[in-house]
């Protein structure tokens, strides 16, 4: 009679059953779709600053080459358009490498008041297109300003 009842108890339980339902499911992919939503822009704002600030980097090498060339020559080198290397720096590059393009850079060497020049570096971002004003100061000497999807390394204003 005791083994009758401990059989009979076993057929009286639930069945255990394996896996999730779908509601389970659906709330657990709301869930997903919610923090995917959150971190996507969170995660394209750090790839945004990190692009900008590996062009950075290149732009402070630029500067020293100009300053290199300036102290071998008591001179800022002539302005050129951009994409192009100003006459006499040896370790200039005319474009970077920029979410698929080649982003052409611009050395800008301006005349911007009576007697007063104004140098800097400029990367053309993206759209390769100059979107900071020319012939002014676009960001003091040692910044960055960015304008648009360019970037300009102010270097120096000094008498010309």
């Amino acid at each position: 009679m005791l083994y009758f009842c401990a059989l009979h108890r076993n057929q009286l339980k639930q069945p255990t059953h394996r896996g999730f339902t779908l509601i389970e499911l659906l709330v657990v992919l709301i869930l997903l779709g919610i923090l995917a939503t959150l971190a996507f822009p969170l995660y394209r704002v750090m790839v945004e600053r990190a692009e900008y600030a590996q062009v950075r980097t290149t732009m402070g090498s630029l500067k020293r080459e100009i300053e290199l060339y300036r102290s071998e020559f008591q001179a800022y080198p002539k302005d050129v358009r951009e994409g192009v290397t100003p006459e006499g720096v040896s370790g200039w590059i005319e474009t970077i490498e920029f979410r698929g393009v080649q982003a052409k850079l611009d050395w800008d060497n301006w005349p911007i008041a009576q007697e007063q020049c104004y140098t800097q570096i400029g990367f053309l971002g993206e759209n390769n297109a100059i979107d900071y004003k020319v012939r002014t100061i676009v960001a003091q000497p040692g910044r960055f300003v960015r304008v648009g999807d360019d970037l300009v390394l102010g270097i120096d204003i000094y008498s010309c």
